[in-house]
This record gives structure tokens, sequence and C-alpha cells, in this order.
């Protein structure tokens, strides 16, 4: 923002910012969710999902200390280029985050394995139980063995 920005701009700015912010989130969270839910072994995936959350609050409150440090060791001035200093170190934890997951493999699970709830399965279920037919997950686990 320009060095004129009154307080107003300042946070119409960041409002604006956090709500793009916020969409882009939304936008691929779910799916993101959906992924890690269905990579997990049913019988493991509530500890799964416990790590997963540990790991997001100590992010969380890790990072303000780096910020901390960061600005401790600039001698607590919030002028541009000690911004700059926090902002680049976090972006250079995100990329090494990034390269972490580089090296995970999804190791496929025979179908049987494969997670059985949700809509895709009960839409699969509802195969004719009055006729003695078997369900449409059934037939497709059938035909994979």
């Amino acid at each position: 923002l320009p060095s004129r920005s009154g307080p107003q701009t300042v946070f119409v700015a960041l409002c604006a910012a956090s709500t793009l912010f916020g969409a882009v989130k939304g936008s691929y969270f779910v799916a993101l969710e959906a992924i890690f839910g269905d990579s997990t072994p049913q019988a493991r995936r509530t500890s799964f999902y416990v790590y997963k959350q540990m790991s997001a609050t100590a992010g969380l409150s890790v990072g303000p200390l780096i910020a901390v440090a960061c600005f401790a060791l600039s001698h607590d001035t919030w002028t541009r280029p000690e911004l700059v200093s926090v902002i680049v170190a976090g972006a250079a934890i995100a990329v090494a985050q990034g390269v972490v997951c580089l090296f995970f493999r999804d190791v496929p699970r025979p179908p049987r394995e494969r997670p059985a709830d949700g809509p895709a399965a009960r839409l699969l279920d509802q195969g004719s139980v009055s006729d003695g037919t078997a369900s449409g997950r059934q037939r497709l686990l059938d035909q994979g063995s």
C-alpha cells in the first residue's frame, strides 16, 4: 500500500486479503481432507487425524515464536526490512514443508481394504435386496478379485 494510505485503507485491504485467503482455502480444503481420509487405513484414521491436528497446533504455536525471535534479533523494530525478513523466514519454512511432502507415497490398497463409508459407497450398496442380487459395491469387489 502507498505510504499515504490511512488506517481505514489498510484495514479494508487486510479484510479483502483475508476474504481472498478464505475463498482460496475453501476451494481446496474439502478435497484435501477427503484425500487425507481416503489415504489412511480406516482402523488408524482417528490417530492420524489427531497427529495432523497436533501438528497444526504446534505450527500455530511455533510460528509466532519464530516471528518474535526475528523481531528480537532485529532490535524489535517494525520497519520494512524487518517485516520482509519475517515473511521470508515464513516462506522458507513453507518451502521446506513442501519439499518434505514430495517424499510421501500413497501405497495402493487392495479393493477389500479400501474405505467402505461415504456417499459413493452408500450409493453402490443400493443393490436389489428383494431379488437377492449382490450390491453394487460387492459386484465391484468380486470383479477385482
